[in-house]
């Protein structure tokens, strides 16, 4: 077959594929969704392997664009996050606090639309006894898509243009930092096709955003804008804390000299990022959500299951409370070996062992949890 025909009559079954998981299958429906997904990583995986097959650069812009447009007008299905996003979005539009104020604790009755948020919103939600645990840049977000947006099929929708808007800078990064590297520039395309980043935007998750503000940190650090690169760092340290983790190894063999205009940069813009929601219940409430990742909630964990079999047959009963106290510890002091051994022309292999090592114990691991690791591996040899 043609590579050319292989393009063509591979991206019109992922449109079709890609239709049919937006608005023809439910979460539950096991059966279709597995072939339907499995389907879209059989033609991406022949595309990726066989570099006859792997389409050029205009090529995988059109299709990165395409295939998340079709996804604009469905509600997400794989996933309920997106309506404590937007939830936590009227709240903070309102002036209310969404780090203070638990969703089944709320008086609705004195809300702007509190009656179409109890009736509509509270019920398929799936964390209502928990504060939020969302960074105050996707309140911003959350905030911003329900003022335009209003009820949650547009809000759903302006998210949706905002992410696919940011996947195409990052598209744009992912080359920049592919020259940089002296990689292929087509090896975006492995990011930028990936059916889980596809699926996981669509879905409304927030791992691509936090990638694009750590590529564009790296980028810009890399080219000696330390001041810039602080500030980009504090924006995806904002969408998700887990851009902490490579931060450390970004200034690594710098300079204090070198270091400062970052660090000062970063700080500067942290706090000013949080400042609206910064009080005393900020820092205990956001702790307690966060708490519950690591000593409560377990799904699809790897090491972590190992771990607990252990405990019942030691202990007899689940130890995650134990392991949620000490595997942190655990962490650092590996992460900090790490550290004090990383070369810097080794970089992107370093930061693909740190952030899968980071998920090795973890309880609960969510598939878009890894498109970080994705994000990385394309500077690597490993796939």
């Amino acid at each position: 077959m043609q590579p050319n025909v292989f393009i063509v009559l591979a991206s019109l079954f992922s449109v079709l594929a890609y239709l049919f998981l937006g608005y023809g299958v439910a979460r539950h429906e096991f059966i279709p969704l597995i072939a339907a997904s499995g389907a879209l990583f059989l033609f991406y995986g022949l595309g990726a392997s066989l570099p006859a097959f792997r389409p050029g650069k205009r090529a995988i812009f059109w299709l990165s664009f395409g295939f998340r447009g079709l996804f604009l007008f469905s509600l997400p299905v794989l996933s309920d996050d997106f309506w404590r996003f937007y939830l936590d979005g009227n709240l903070t539009l309102q002036g209310i606090n969404p780090f203070e104020t638990k969703p089944a604790e709320l008086d609705y009755s004195i809300i702007q639309n509190g009656e179409y948020l109890q009736n509509t919103v509270l019920p398929n939600l799936n964390s209502t006894g928990y504060y939020s645990a969302y960074p105050p840049v996707l309140q911003y977000l959350f905030a911003s898509a329900v003022f335009v947006g209003g009820k949650i099929q547009g809000f759903s929708l302006i998210l949706k243009i905002i992410l696919l808007l940011s996947d195409m800078i990052l598209l744009i990064v992912l080359y920049r930092l592919c020259r940089l590297l002296n990689k292929p520039e087509t090896l975006a395309g492995l990011y930028m096709l990936n059916p889980l980043v596809i699926l996981e935007t669509a879905n409304l998750h927030m791992e691509s955003l936090a990638v694009l503000g750590m590529a564009i940190c790296w980028l810009l650090y890399s080219q000696g804008k330390r001041g810039l690169s602080g500030l980009v760092g504090a924006f995806a340290v904002q969408v998700k804390l887990l851009p902490l983790l490579l931060l450390p190894f970004l200034i690594r063999n710098s300079s204090v000299k070198k270091i400062t205009p970052f660090a000062l940069a970063f700080i500067v813009a942290s706090w000013v990022l949080a400042l609206p929601f910064l009080d005393l219940y900020f820092w205990v409430n956001l702790f307690e959500s966060l708490n519950l990742y690591f000593k409560t909630f377990e799904f699809n964990g790897s090491f972590y299951y190992l771990i607990r079999e252990v405990g019942f047959w030691i202990k007899g009963y689940n130890i995650i409370q134990i392991t949620g106290s000490v595997m942190p510890y655990i962490l650092f002091s590996i992460l900090l070996f790490i550290w004090f051994k990383a070369k810097p022309e080794k970089m992107p292999y370093t930061l693909l062992f740190v952030f899968t090592l980071y998920y090795f114990p973890a309880s609960i691991v969510h598939p878009w949890y890894i498109i970080p690791i994705l994000f990385f591996s394309l500077f690597t040899t490993y796939r």
